[in-house]
């Protein structure tokens, strides 16, 4: 699905794209809207072919064989990081708030059902220093993002998350490398422990990346 597929609202720094989203067995309970300034829509995404699954089938099963590799990758990255090679990496201030017109935003959104899988692939998204990409997905308590250089040498980027549209952080992956950041976050599914994630990519140089958001209304089968 790229760009082009989804309907065009508004004009310059306030311009939205929305299109809905089917899930497997064919209901439509769901939409993607992407916002922000339409040039900058426009340059982020001009190479993207939108893949989004909604599974309201799955189980904590399917969402195991999505999340582990992305913890143990995540869980790997901090092991070297203990090695305390790099001290000074301690130290890093966390970057700084883009900036409305440096922002574009990405919604999947719910608009009736409940409990189900997401899992929102987007690849060959461009981002300028200091510009950034927000994706938020629907209420769950189990969630992942990945983000990985589109090939060597292709930039530079921080993956922060948030919940609930809170400022306050609470993961975050910026190991300065080609390797890719990684962040995961889950709580125990009981009623009213739902939050929505709030992923942002904050770009320290240029980068072309390839990125897999998910999460899920349940906690996967460790």
């Amino acid at each position: 699905m790229k760009l082009t597929d989804l309907d065009k609202n508004g004009h310059g720094s306030r311009t939205r794209y929305i299109i809905g989203i089917r899930d497997i067995t064919g209901d439509e309970n769901h939409q993607l809207v992407v916002a922000g300034p339409d040039e900058l829509i426009q340059s982020t995404f001009r190479d993207t072919d939108f893949d989004i699954k909604v599974d309201p089938t799955a189980t904590a099963e399917d969402l195991k064989q999505l999340m582990q590799p992305v913890r143990q990758a995540e869980l790997q990255a901090m092991t070297e990081r203990a090695a305390l090679e790099r001290v000074e990496n301690f130290f890093e201030p966390l970057p700084p708030a883009s900036g409305s017109d440096q922002t574009v935003f990405v919604a999947l959104r719910r608009l009736r059902g409940e409990g189900t899988l997401y899992e929102h692939i987007i690849p060959l998204m461009y981002v300028g220093a200091g510009q950034s990409v927000v994706m938020i997905l629907p209420p769950v308590c189990s969630c992942f993002a990945t983000v990985v250089p589109a090939g060597p040498s292709l930039g530079d980027i921080d993956l922060t998350l948030s919940l609930d549209f809170s400022p306050t952080i609470v993961a975050a992956s910026r190991t300065r490398g080609i390797s890719g950041e990684q962040v995961t976050f889950a709580r125990p599914c009981w009623p009213l422990t739902n939050f929505v994630p709030v992923f942002t990519i904050f770009g320290v140089t240029i980068c072309t990346f390839n990125a897999i958001f998910a999460g899920a209304t349940f906690f996967p089968s460790w």
